[in-house]
């Protein structure tokens, strides 16, 4: 082997700052590799999720989609029961059409002259005289009650 002073001219310290500088770059080496192995696995335990997460997660997708569902329900019962009210409008509609129709073609069957006439001739009736006529105030009520007896 040659000897150190052929190898390296300016002698030692030479050796020695060069020894240096790569511990240098071998400690920053890995010093890097380091924090690469920590951010990789910072990463990946960010995506991981824990069980209780996991179960958060899922409870919510399912509260989410039960209430969905529910809402679709009553909206879909609320449109039925708005046909229902519709139909049954125009239902009543019909009815009170066809009752005033009715009540107007008894009004005009009706003969008040033979009423009149039938009255008059078959049962005797007449309009009361004026001493037949008799007057009375009641103060307690507006009606006069059926089983009370008249002053």
């Amino acid at each position: 082997m040659q000897n150190s002073q052929e190898v390296y001219p300016l002698g030692w310290e030479l050796f020695d700052e060069k020894n240096k500088r790569l511990a240098v770059l071998k400690r920053k080496e890995e010093h890097q590799k380091q924090v690469r192995q920590i951010v990789e696995e910072k990463r990946k335990s960010g995506r991981e999720i824990s069980i209780g997460q996991g179960i958060a997660i899922v409870g919510t997708a399912l509260f989410l989609i039960a209430g969905s569902v529910a809402f679709l329900n009553q909206s879909q019962a609320l449109t039925q029961n708005a046909h229902k009210i519709s139909d049954l409008s125009a239902q009543y509609a019909q009815l009170v059409s066809n009752n005033n129709d009715l009540e107007k073609q008894i009004e005009a069957d009706i003969d008040y002259e033979e009423i009149y006439d039938r009255a008059v001739n078959e049962f005797g009736m007449t309009y009361p005289n004026k001493d037949q006529v008799v007057g009375f105030e009641k103060e307690e009520g507006p009606y006069v009650r059926q089983e009370e007896s008249l002053p």
